[in-house]
């Protein structure tokens, strides 16, 4: 069993809720959170926020170990060239780059987008704020009715709360550095 799996069911735990109390809180049903404890699946990001929310945790404590009592963290640049956590649905994966730090204010991860549309799923959204720096890649960027056109360098800073969609363009994957907060 992966650390989404066993984390997942820890934290449920730990905060009294049974699978349907999750399931209901989270906008999933029991079957989805039975599988995700299991193993068998991994949720959407978006997916991932709205359970980390119900459970009152940071999402990248779902992919933690054992926890690093330092509040200094150093990623080696190889380290971030494979995002993982890729659900086979989704045209997203991401790479948490702070997952043994406890208690952080700030969630940052690499996003990886490839090129496709998203299939259809719930919108994504999520409490607090989020900031985006496109590091590599096209991508077009969506934020309620407004669309823009992002490359290398250029960035976000949003309320996430507010429905937020990444496309790659150019027919090649994007990466972006996300850094979310105040959940």
């Amino acid at each position: 069993m992966n650390s989404l799996a066993k984390n997942t069911k820890k934290f449920r735990l730990n905060k009294g809720l049974t699978q349907e109390m999750l399931a209901l809180r989270a906008g999933v049903t029991r079957g989805y959170i039975s599988l995700v404890e299991s193993g068998k699946k991994e949720p959407t990001i978006s997916t991932l926020y709205k359970i980390a929310d119900v459970l009152g945790v940071g999402v990248n404590e779902f992919f933690e170990g054992d926890p690093n009592t330092s509040r200094f963290l150093h990623v080696k640049n190889g380290e971030l060239n494979t995002p993982i956590k890729k659900n086979p649905s989704s045209i997203y994966s991401y790479k948490p780059l702070a997952a043994s730090i406890r208690n952080k204010m700030i969630d940052p991860f690499i996003l990886r987008v490839d090129p496709g549309e998203q299939k259809p799923g719930p919108e994504y959204a999520h409490r607090g704020e989020e900031f985006n720096l496109v590091l590599k890649g096209k991508v077009k960027f969506t934020y309620g009715d407004k669309e823009f056109i992002l490359e290398k360098g250029d960035a976000t800073y949003l309320d996430s709360s507010v429905v937020h969609t990444v496309t790659a363009l150019d027919q090649r994957p994007a990466f972006l550095l996300c850094i979310t907060a105040g959940r």
